[in-house]
């Protein structure tokens, strides 16, 4: 995230690409005992490895199988994984369980954004996308997030937004905790 941050596109990549290989292989146990699929899924997009989809959705259809399930980041992996398989219909279901936790303001703005994209509405996905950047500057400047890593920079905006752009639509958001320069770079790295 740093890397992302500081601008150093290519080293970012790099790491978003250690991550993912770190979560599928002995770090598996990591994100799975952390309840934590949606660090996977959003690891996965940022570093793009479309040869690694399959293990990553394997890993995170794994997760299913927990007794603690329906965790509501675990219905974000989901839609996300689903989404990206080009499965709408499967990527709206688990999107539509997110918008039934309006308390949860990240997921419900992050479940409005899949739902957009998915429409390709792009009204909608503005919308969405800045409700969500919001939330995540409620919980970066206050919350759970304060002056950790995950703080400077939204994933769960990040993953979206790459999605929406690899369908055409626009990022207008402005946010310090989105970098549309990864996003520029990662579009260009085909």
């Amino acid at each position: 995230m740093c890397r992302t941050k500081l601008g150093k596109y290519d080293l970012a990549q790099l790491s978003f690409r250690r991550a993912l290989e770190g979560f599928l292989g002995k770090g598996r146990i990591w994100w799975f005992g952390t309840s934590q699929p949606n660090w996977l899924a959003d690891a996965y997009v940022l570093a793009w490895l479309p040869q690694r989809y399959v293990d990553t959705f394997t890993a995170i259809e794994s997760y299913k199988e927990d007794p603690r399930l329906p965790a509501p980041v675990a219905m974000y992996a989901y839609s996300l994984m689903r989404l990206i398989a080009e499965e709408a219909a499967a990527a709206a279901k688990y999107a539509d369980s997110l918008l039934k936790q309006p308390k949860l303001k990240d997921l419900f703005a992050a479940g409005q954004a899949i739902q957009a994209i998915i429409a390709l509405d792009q009204p909608a996905f503005d919308d969405a996308l800045g409700a969500l950047l919001q939330a995540h500057r409620g919980m970066a400047k206050f919350g759970a997030l304060r002056e950790t890593p995950e703080g400077y920079l939204c994933l769960p905006a990040m993953a979206p937004a790459k999605l929406a752009l690899d369908r055409g639509m626009a990022v207008k958001s402005e946010s310090e905790y989105l970098s549309q320069g990864y996003l520029d770079y990662l579009r260009h790295q085909g």
